[in-house]
């Protein structure tokens, strides 16, 4: 049985697809902290520069992109 803590750091465990999936944008995960069985969201307008960050100091000031607004 695989679960969160079996992924690497910047993964989750997806219980749907039964994969490791990488954290989504604006979200980070460190696997050495037992207490972060799942992605955890950067601060109000704080985000990530990509998928899979891992620790909380990949999230960095930004805007949001909202492809809505195109």
């Amino acid at each position: 049985f695989v679960f969160s803590a079996n992924c690497n750091s910047g993964q989750e465990y997806n219980f749907l697809t039964g994969q490791c999936d990488f954290c989504e944008i604006g979200y980070y995960r460190d696997a050495t902290d037992r207490l972060q069985p799942n992605c955890q969201m950067c601060n109000q307008q704080f985000i990530t520069s990509g998928q899979g960050a891992t620790t909380v100091t990949a999230c960095s000031i930004g805007k949001i992109y909202n492809s809505d607004s195109f």
